[in-house]
């Protein structure tokens, strides 16, 4: 029983994770009328094809869960002669404000997923973090929110605490209508 209290810390340690959320200086972010979700880059070495789509899917549901009229960004199909093209990364602001303009949105939403396993064949630990970048419809960038954890974005479970959190953190930001 004794040993089971002092693991219970440790454990609980092992696992951190963290929210940091900016906003650029003197800057008014009104409540969006419709959200855009672009792409998210996914940096890590492991194979696992669905982690930016699974991760888009989870903001998109906690976004509208939380009242927002959102939507995810859909690119127009490559050429024939460019069948399997990369997935899609951070978009220029020229790039937002011509998709902003077509699905009539007024916040772009991308950013970037990286999670690093580092160690040996008798530990290892994981490290990840989550960067979500808006955009104004002219857009300009004017907020950044960065979650940090040593959990795995393999997980299901993560995957949707994480895009809970980051939805709540950057839903506070909003200024009322």
């Amino acid at each position: 029983m004794k040993a089971l209290l002092l693991l219970l810390p440790i454990m609980a340690l092992s696992c951190f994770s963290s929210v940091d959320i900016h906003v650029k200086n003197n800057t008014y972010i009104p409540r969006p009328n419709k959200m855009l979700i672009g792409y998210f880059e996914k940096r890590n070495l492991s194979f696992n094809p669905f982690i930016s789509k699974d991760f888009r899917d989870a903001l998109q549901f906690e976004f509208f869960k939380r009242g927002f009229a959102i939507e995810l960004l859909v690119m127009e199909k490559p050429s024939p002669q460019n069948e399997h093209p990369e997935e899609p990364t951070g978009l220029e602001a020229v790039e937002i404000k011509k998709y902003l303009g077509k699905q009539s949105a007024d916040l772009f939403i991308q950013g970037t997923l990286s999670e690093r396993t580092f160690g040996d064949a008798l530990k290892t630990e994981t490290s990840c973090f989550v960067l979500i970048s808006l955009h104004t419809s002219d857009g300009e960038k004017v907020c950044e929110a960065r979650y940090m954890t040593s959990d795995t974005l393999a997980n299901s479970e993560i995957v949707v605490k994480i895009a809970s959190t980051m939805a709540e953190k950057i839903s506070a930001r909003f200024s009322g209508r």
